[in-house]
């Protein structure tokens, strides 16, 4: 058995003999782990640019994959700015997006992208930050 504690003392007694164990502390029920996820397409990549900007910008998508792609700005509260729907015309793809009468601060671009034919959906984020 594999078990960790947080925020327990540092000088904390277990009792054990040959079938039990007994000892003190915080027992968490869930796991604090930390992980990055691969990207799950690997002929999929995107970027906007420039960033930062005066909240003009471009999205830009290259894959040879046939994609749905929605496009979603928020806040950083998660309220939904700008909701649009991208079409993959080409390999490159490129979207002109225009948030500039946002005030100066940090959004999130997500992109939701589903392969056709399929019912596997990824979702995407990349933080904009508008200076003005």
């Amino acid at each position: 058995m594999l078990s960790f504690t947080t925020g327990e003392l540092a000088a904390v007694e277990t009792f054990s003999d040959n079938n039990s164990i007994l000892t003190q502390g915080f027992q968490q029920s869930w796991d604090f782990g930390t992980y990055i996820t691969e990207h799950p397409i690997t002929d999929f990549s995107f970027g906007i640019c420039p960033n930062p900007s005066d909240g003009q910008f471009y999205l830009l998508t290259d894959s040879n994959l046939d994609l749905q792609m929605t496009a979603t700005v928020s806040n950083l509260l998660g309220e939904i700015i700008e909701q649009k729907k991208i079409a993959r015309q080409s390999k490159i793809s490129v979207e002109w997006i225009d948030i500039s009468q946002l005030p100066a601060g940090t959004y999130i671009l997500s992109l939701q992208v589903k392969e056709m034919n399929t019912s596997h959906e990824n979702i995407f984020n990349h933080k904009i930050t508008i200076v003005k």
